[in-house]
């Protein structure tokens, strides 16, 4: 089991999954899975609140193509404008406020909160993640750990019958990724368009002429001396 554990990796919410009733019982984490083998990027964790109970399961979904997942929203990035923050708070706060009541404190408490908040928002620039679509189709994953055991097994044993198995599993892994990054160009450059001028960003820099740069001369009297002698 505990070979097992370290080969193995688990995919949890981080959060307790049991909520007890009792004030003298604290709040544990009972609710995991442990898997082999599956890269995170194809796996998702969500809790299910739908039961009434004191105990909240989870639920897992693994996919066969990377999973997207949403970036954690921030207030700053590295494109803040500290400047336009700082001038910001300076033009909008209140500093001549009255303070005597819990609810002139809290109303006062909102109102800094959410002009830091319009402050950092008109300051940072979002920024655009990238979608990476490119997938590779699960056959060729599975051609692809074929052929990473038929290469340990040829490793281990030194035997020709082994070579040549593992010699054929690699010549049909690379036609399947030579056909798979034909169809991938072919598909790319059906999509382009002079509307939108995307026909014109992948030949911007191809279209430049490529500039010779001659070695460089030195005036030094060395061929004089030569011709003398």
């Amino acid at each position: 089991m505990f070979n097992f554990c370290k080969k193995s990796s688990f995919l949890t919410t981080g959060n307790s999954t049991y909520w007890p009733t009792d004030p003298t019982k604290q709040q544990d984490l009972l609710d995991f899975f442990v898997t082999n083998g599956i890269s995170s990027t194809y796996t998702v964790i969500e809790p299910s609140y739908d039961l009434s109970s004191d105990h909240s399961p989870v639920i897992a979904t693994i996919s066969i193509s990377p999973i997207y997942k949403q970036h954690i929203p921030r207030l700053h990035n590295s494109r803040t404008n500290w400047k336009n923050y700082r001038t910001k708070l300076h033009e909008e706060i209140n500093l001549h406020i009255s303070l005597k009541g819990c609810t002139e404190v809290e109303e006062a408490t909102n109102n800094f909160i959410d002009l830091l908040q319009d402050a950092a928002q008109q300051a940072t620039p979002p920024i655009v993640y990238k979608k990476d679509v490119a997938n590779i189709p699960l056959k060729i994953k599975k051609l692809l750990s074929v052929k990473r055991r038929a290469r340990a097994q040829w490793q281990r044993s030194h035997i020709a019958s082994d070579k040549t198995a593992f010699n054929r599993l690699s010549s049909i892994l690379k036609s399947k990724l030579k056909a798979m990054r034909a169809n991938s160009f072919k598909h790319y450059v059906s999509t382009l368009s002079r509307y939108d001028n995307s026909i014109w960003k992948p030949i911007k820099s191809s279209r430049k002429p490529t500039l010779a740069f001659p070695p460089l001369r030195l005036d030094t009297d060395s061929g004089k001396i030569n011709k003398k002698r």
